[in-house]
């Protein structure tokens, strides 16, 4: 069968699995497809070795790979399952599978049978070490140098800035611990504040990519919130996520935990948003916003 037939199939059959939706300014599958067929193998050179090469040929078997690595993913329903998958691309360090993954969930949207985003499964399954507990430094230098890879190796990825961006909040609460104020070491809080920084400066730089994603709000309004952004900053960076996408709950639900007694607000400051939030987008997508507190929200 002719190499163009295979490659027209197997582009057919993943545009089936995924929807073409809210394509402006993110890649389609399509487009990966064709871009992993034109310029696998690009990656691993140096920006000299990339001008002086010839373009080298790409086998089938080795497009075919990746496709059905991509549909695979994709296609699975249980978010189980699904991290599992995800989390085996990145210990594979198969980043083009994993930013063509992404883009599938950010342009269709899709979310699992309960209502949760893909697309926040997929980053919860990258932005922490494997394994179980306790999780060690040697853990963390493994995931974050695994990150740090695929940011090299796929530069104009905003998945991948924003997965790394991720993993430098998680591991910055990892200095700091989950007590009160009182409870967190000189040596904790230096650590905190410089991987928050960490985390913020990646998030910056992603900012400036072609695509977008929103889960740069979700995290960029935690960063701010632990940095101790005024609640008007905070509002005009949330105004601006519901602006890209009004249903990714997610940061609604960040936005809320910023207006308890807590961190920014008075009692009654959650509810409220919840509610107006709510009652603005109406019927089962109001009912979506208005989630159940976790307990962080009313300690």
């Amino acid at each position: 069968m002719p190499r163009r037939i295979i490659y027209t199939s197997a582009l057919l059959a993943l545009w089936l699995v995924t929807v073409a939706a809210n394509m402006a300014a993110q890649e389609s599958l399509g487009d990966a497809a064709r871009r992993i067929r034109s310029k696998k193998g690009d990656e691993t050179s140096t920006p000299a070795s990339r001008t002086a090469a010839k373009p080298q040929a790409v086998s089938a078997p080795s497009v075919n790979a990746d496709l059905n690595a991509t549909m695979t993913v994709s296609a699975e329903k249980d978010e189980a399952a699904y991290t599992t998958r995800v989390r085996t691309q990145l210990e594979q360090e198969n980043f083009r599978v994993l930013d063509d993954v992404a883009a599938a969930e950010r342009a269709g949207r899709t979310r699992f049978p309960g209502g949760g985003w893909k697309l926040h499964t997929f980053y919860a399954a990258v932005e922490w070490p494997k394994g179980q507990a306790p999780v060690t430094e040697a853990d963390w230098a493994d995931t974050l140098d695994r990150l740090k890879r695929w940011v090299a190796q796929q530069p104009d990825s905003i998945t991948a800035e924003v997965a790394l961006g991720r993993a430098y909040l998680n591991y910055a609460w990892r200095a700091r611990g989950d007590g009160n104020a009182a409870s967190v070491t000189l040596e904790g809080k230096r650590l905190f504040d410089e991987r928050i920084k960490l985390a913020e400066m990646e998030l910056n730089q992603s900012f400036k990519l072609p695509a977008k994603c929103p889960e740069w709000y979700y995290v960029m309004l935690q960063v701010g919130r632990v940095k101790g952004w005024e609640v008007e900053d905070l509002a005009a960076l949330f105004q601006r996520a519901i602006a890209y996408d009004p249903e990714y709950f997610y940061y609604h639900q960040e936005f809320a935990l910023s207006l308890t007694p807590k961190w920014r607000g008075k009692e009654g400051d959650t509810e409220k948003f919840a509610e107006e939030q709510a009652n603005h987008a109406g019927g089962k997508p109001g009912d979506m916003l208005y989630w159940p507190l976790p307990c962080e929200w009313t300690d």
